[in-house]
């Protein structure tokens, strides 16, 4: 993966994760903030592979933060949650944000978008 690319994730999961970084949409999930706010998309797929390794997943790659009631409350009735709250489950989404960031500095990918240059 591009050191660059790799680098400006690293520091943007990390300030999601310590809050000094603001999600663009209270509402907005990982996926749909690291989407608007990278490219190529691939970096959300790298991302998705990783977090069934953090101790916190739910077990469903599309809600990795477990919350029945929010995705209930989010995704059928419409209804708007600040997912990135200040309470548990925005604790949470805070913490896999911090564990992805270290994870990728730990254990750097090799082969996912090592298509891109510098």
């Amino acid at each position: 993966m591009n050191n660059k690319l790799l680098n400006t994730l690293i520091e943007h999961l990390e300030g999601l994760g310590t809050g000094a970084i603001k999600p663009g949409h209270a509402g907005a999930g990982l996926c749909y903030e690291l989407a608007d706010k990278f490219y190529p998309r691939e970096v959300v797929g790298l991302c998705r592979k990783r977090w069934p390794l953090w101790p916190g997943y739910s077990g469903e790659v599309l809600f990795p933060v477990g919350s029945g009631l929010r995705q209930y409350v989010r995704y059928h009735r419409k209804i708007e949650v600040d997912v990135w709250g200040a309470d548990d489950y925005g604790d949470a989404r805070r913490e896999l944000c911090r564990w992805l960031a270290e994870s990728l500095r730990t254990n750097p990918p090799l082969s996912d978008l090592a298509f891109l240059t510098e």
